[in-house]
């Protein structure tokens, strides 16, 4: 759970930043500013992405087992 907040809270703060950089002007730190959120969001995504299809095949194998189940009774 504690995982979970800190992911989200660092999306938040990343997406703000996003927000509130003036792209007209764009400085040294602004740059530095774009590779720490991408540093970030990086491996956010991919533990989403890799949370989303654990899900999907543990309920893929809970569907096959329960459809096992019905054909062998």
């Amino acid at each position: 759970m504690k995982q979970t907040f800190t992911d989200i809270s660092l999306v938040v703060l990343s997406v703000l930043y996003l927000f509130e950089v003036d792209y007209r002007a764009l400085t040294v730190l602004n740059w530095v500013g774009f590779v720490i959120v991408l540093v970030v969001l990086v491996p956010v995504i991919i533990r989403a992405a890799r949370f989303i299809t654990n899900r999907v095949d543990g309920f893929q194998q809970w569907k096959q087992k329960r459809l096992d189940r019905k054909k062998a009774k």
